[in-house]
């Protein structure tokens, strides 16, 4: 995924709903939910 090439319009359909869930676990202390969308560090 070449994030340079997509427009802003296609960023913010992927990143809106991971920041939505983000900021919604963070505010109700739930981990798990919390970092669903991290990668594993390896």
């Amino acid at each position: 995924m070449d994030f340079e090439e997509m427009s802003e319009r296609e960023i913010l359909r992927i990143a809106t709903p991971i920041i939505n869930n983000y900021m919604y676990a963070s505010t109700k202390i739930d981990h798990k939910k919390h970092v669903r969308d991290f990668t594993a560090l390896i």
